[in-house]
């Protein structure tokens, strides 16, 4: 039987292997290397993740791929910060060969779970693996008609931070967009996608587009497997694997590719003049012109077709971890309270927390609060209300952020966070509005509290309030109780930015987008969970027909808007036309099309700049074309982006810094002054070697005083076509 599954997993994998080089062509040598690596890491954290995610049917296998990046990176990231170990794959290697070595502790000391029961566990595996193998196939052959990189979002400061990385040799990272200061931005999401880039031995643009594809693929297997162990615990009484089966890949279609009623109401039913733009949903509560109140409400599918590296985009990954570790929490059948306190599962929840507070600081606030009443809960239905138990949940809660603040100690040491106010909401989102959105999930999830209240209140008796509550959470079926703590989770991430929100530098319209969008982005996540928990119980059990309407109903428009991720895919890959084909390399193609002046210039200056050299160009307030040079070639600049400077770092009043302000007055003068001593001052201030000159007709201004700058220096580069108006010089000093 077991030669028979070898042989079985041992075809799909081979199967797999021909598609894939027959799709993805150039690419496919990029593929399969990430593919290798992202195994190698997974099989060697499999022990470790084993003894975390002992109640999951396959142990956590690709939970292990999460670990295995999330925690060698850790380590790695305060070794080089500590200057211990420099940013180069030998370092990368070395903490990959320690961790091994870690593991195989973990391997010895677990030999009944992960050898002896070998058996049964391997072919569970093996279906896990063909799984993420599959969905990595898939992203990265998406990624390939959509691989450029360009200004109209935020792929230019993303691609300019890992360019950057990859080529330091110590951490903190010099800010491309700021000379001669750390990067003040949660990048260690950009640091893990550097890391795996090392060990892949991986340029740039290939590094940029298949760690964007790893997030994307985890977007859907991840849930699978969180949504698949609450199917089989749910389904003890029926004999198959069917309905856990089903719930994982209507959870990991739902997340992956899931978007609001939006799409099914403005795209089936409300009649339009113009075609659907997947763009639309995301901008929905009151974006428009006038509005005093304009939101973004992403969701996770807009991430994935616009293939960028944000912060918020990355951390899901360990978002899902946090979610599946509570869940194997909950699914312990003999919990022991002394155990709790002192596992590899609250000490691997306070590593995690710590990663998210170093990748995006909301996401932190998000699911230390998840965690906190996850344990809870837990702790009360364990061990009843009692003093005993009140401790334990303290202590346990204390271990778990002390952990995360310890990790992230160095990351966040050199980190400045500007004011951190939160203000009343002083208007709010129109009802209806709110229903299209989160009408579908809330009506789920409501009415599955509501019936757990019910049962509640039939039970319950006049006196001992707390003993009763406790004995009643005791009874409730742990999934049921885990995917009640989900939803209430998610209900208030959508309330909250109704009430209160966090105070930045957007103000009037735009005062609350920020924090709608943040909290936004994970309450969809935490819906989906629970939402397909809850349809398909309701499906599956032994009711009749006629009150199964209703489920089917929402069942239906639930999977109607799974069409939102494949609009967006379809658009964003120029429904897969042969022509847009391009490998996963190619993502400076969209400069050499559209800029070829500027693309010969960034290719010499790769070839003939060292990568520390600071090299001034024009500045812009964002996105705008403005400064290539920082981007693709990560030579740092004294100021890139302008706006987004003052996002990252803006005085208490959050006002623009000085630093900032200075620094466009001082661009412009390089540009402008024919002040020849202003101009040296300028130059040795900030220890400038070169000026680039492009100008483009967008350009808000233009050179005009290149006489000067060739009496102060000399043109080591020109290109007379330039960008077929304006010749391009590198002017060195």
């Amino acid at each position: 039987m077991m030669k028979k599954l070898n042989f079985i997993f041992v075809a799909f994998l081979l199967l797999g292997l021909l598609m894939s080089w027959a799709m993805l062509e150039n690419s496919f040598f990029f593929f399969v290397k990430w593919y290798c690596v992202l195994l190698l890491l997974g099989t060697i954290f499999f022990p470790m993740t084993a003894t975390i995610f002992k109640n999951f049917q396959d142990k956590g296998w690709n939970f292990s791929k999460v670990i295995g990046l999330g925690i060698s990176g850790l380590v790695f990231w305060n070794l080089s910060y500590l200057k211990i170990l420099k940013l180069n794959a030998f370092s990368c290697y070395i903490v990959v060969l320690v961790f091994l070595l870690m593991n195989l502790f973990f391997l010895k000391k677990n030999k009944e779970l992960l050898i002896k029961q070998g058996k049964k566990l391997f072919p569970v595996i093996m279906k896990s693996e063909l799984f993420f193998f599959y969905f990595f196939m898939f992203w990265t052959y998406y990624r390939c008609f959509s691989s450029g990189i360009n200004f109209e979002t935020e792929k230019y400061m993303n691609y300019g931070f890992l360019n950057q990385l990859l080529h330091c040799e110590y951490l903190p990272v010099e800010d491309i967009w700021l000379s001669g200061f750390n990067v003040n931005y949660y990048y260690f999401g950009h640091f893990l996608a550097a890391f795996l880039g090392k060990l892949t031995f991986s340029e740039v643009g290939e590094c940029f587009q298949l760690f964007v594809t790893l997030v994307s693929t985890l977007t859907a297997v991840l849930p699978y497997h969180i949504c698949f162990e609450l199917g089989k615990h749910f389904s003890k009484d029926y004999s198959n694997n069917v309905i856990p089966r089903v719930m994982g890949i209507v959870a990991a279609l739902a997340v992956s590719l899931g978007g609001t009623m939006y799409f099914v109401i403005y795209n089936f039913f409300v009649p339009r003049t113009t075609p659907y733009y997947y763009w639309e949903d995301s901008r929905y509560i009151d974006f428009r012109e006038g509005s005093d109140d304009q939101t973004i409400n992403e969701v996770v599918p807009y991430s994935n077709a616009l293939g960028d590296m944000h912060a918020h985009h990355i951390d899901t990954m360990f978002s899902f971890l946090v979610i599946a570790i509570l869940l194997d929490l909950f699914l312990e059948e003999k919990p022991n309270e002394m155990e709790k306190m002192l596992s590899m599962r609250t000490v691997m929840l306070g590593c995690v927390l710590g990663i998210q507070r170093m990748t995006n600081l909301w996401d932190f606030v998000i699911y230390l609060v998840v965690i906190m009443i996850s344990f809870v809960f837990y702790h009360f239905s364990q061990y009843h209300f009692s003093k005993k138990t009140v401790v334990s949940t303290v202590y346990t809660l204390i271990e778990i952020v002390l952990v995360s603040l310890v990790v992230s100690f160095l990351f966040m040491s050199h980190l400045y966070i500007g004011s951190i106010k939160i203000l009343l909401t002083p208007i709010r989102s129109p009802f209806y509005q709110m229903c299209v959105l989160w009408g579908l999930y809330t009506i789920c999830v409501l009415t599955f509290i509501a019936k757990l209240i019910c049962v509640w209140l039939k039970e319950k008796k006049e006196h001992h309030f707390w003993k009763q509550l406790c004995e009643y959470i005791a009874r409730i079926k742990t999934t049921d109780l885990f995917v009640f703590i989900l939803g209430c989770c998610a209900i208030g991430l959508i309330l909250i930015p109704e009430v209160v929100y966090v105070r930045d530098i957007y103000q009037d319209a735009q005062r609350r987008s920020n924090t709608v969008y943040k909290l936004w982005y994970e309450a969809e996540i935490l819906f989906d969970i629970a939402t397909t928990y809850i349809l398909v119980q309701w499906l599956v059990e032994k009711k009749k027909m006629k009150q199964k309407i209703v489920p089917i109903i929402l069942m239906s428009f639930y999977v109607l808007t799974f069409g939102y991720g494949i609009n967006a895919l379809v658009f964003s890959a120029n429904h897969f036309d042969s022509p847009y084909f391009s490998s996963l390399d190619q993502t400076e193609k969209f400069l050499a099309e559209q800029y070829p002046g500027d693309y010969r210039a960034v290719q010499w200056v790769k070839q003939n700049v060292p990568s520390d050299a600071i090299v001034v160009e024009k500045t812009v307030r964002s996105y705008g074309f403005h400064p290539v040079i920082s981007v693709f070639c990560g030579n740092p600049t004294i100021l890139g982006w302008a706006d987004h400077e003052w996002i990252w770092r803006s005085n208490p009043d959050y006002s623009t810094p000085e630093e900032v302000s200075t620094r466009w007055e001082d661009v412009w003068k390089l540009y402008r002054l024919d002040d020849k001593e202003e101009l040296s001052r300028i130059i040795q201030k900030y220890g400038i070697s070169y000026l680039y000159v492009s100008d483009h007709p967008e350009d808000d201004w233009k050179i005009a005083n290149l006489r000067t700058l060739l009496s102060l220096g000399k043109i080591v580069y020109e290109d007379s076509t330039g960008n077929g108006e304006s010749p391009i010089y590198l002017i060195q000093f």
